[in-house]
């Protein structure tokens, strides 16, 4: 259980921190969306696994560690991101 609660509170840490960013006067609040939509999608798989099949509910049900090809696609839109955002910052996209 306690391993539940620490991953818990990483996910809510991030959606407040994303929340935060996201409306705040930083140059980069997509990025703030980004991270509570992320946050969210994790903590509501295990929320569904607990309510629709609580005997076979896990610390895995997170799904925080998907697979390699999940990191690696959630690794490179943050650096998609950084690239963009170095790049096109003058775009209407980051106004």
């Amino acid at each position: 259980m306690f391993q539940v609660a620490i991953r818990a509170c990483w996910l809510g840490l991030a959606c407040s921190i994303g929340i935060s960013l996201a409306i705040s006067s930083w140059p980069c609040q997509l990025l703030g969306w980004y991270l509570p939509v992320l946050a969210i999608f994790h903590w509501s798989e295990y929320f569904v696994t607990a309510i629709t099949n609580p005997r076979h509910l896990a610390l895995s049900s997170y799904i925080l560690d998907h697979s390699l090809a999940y990191h690696i696609a959630v690794g490179s839109s943050f650096v998609e991101f950084v690239i963009e955002y170095y790049f096109f910052s003058g775009s209407s996209l980051f106004q």
